[in-house]
């Protein structure tokens, strides 16, 4: 397993649990790798993938009503939603991003795999206005 996602273009490092069921990655900055690559290699592999926990830059838009983010370098909006664990972040979130201006945002949460009719979301667990921005760090 960590043999073949070492060789995707743009990944930097992998270490691989078994034990755990666990898969830690880093990526290079600017890289193209995608969620569906990973999940079709992990596949591959004789594994079920599962939600993953991600740290992603992009920026803030919204999908209908839903806040989401448009990843950096990429075509992919992913709706945000509240992790029950930090519902105070999408709380923030909706509150500051109440001007209607698009920020650029430094976004952790669990990348949850949706079903082919929703699509993918991020649970927001914080949020951080990136440098440049006038906005302080919303958490």
């Amino acid at each position: 397993m960590r043999v073949a996602v070492l060789k995707l273009d743009g990944v930097e490092g992998v270490d691989v649990s078994l034990q755990r069921g666990v898969a830690d990655l880093r990526l290079r900055p600017g890289n193209r790798v995608t969620i569906q690559q990973l999940r079709t290699l992990i596949k591959r592999n004789g594994f079920n993938p599962g939600s993953a926990t991600v740290e992603v830059a992009g920026r803030l838009t919204t999908r209908g009503t839903t806040p989401a983010i448009i990843i950096t370098n990429t075509d992919l909006v992913l709706p945000l939603v509240p992790d029950p664990t930090a519902k105070d972040a999408l709380q923030h979130l909706q509150e500051g991003s109440s001007s209607g201006s698009a920020e650029d945002v430094l976004v952790t949460g669990v990348l949850v795999e949706g079903t082919a009719r929703e699509g993918d979301h991020i649970e927001l667990r914080t949020i951080q206005a990136l440098p440049g921005d006038s906005k302080a760090a919303l958490q």
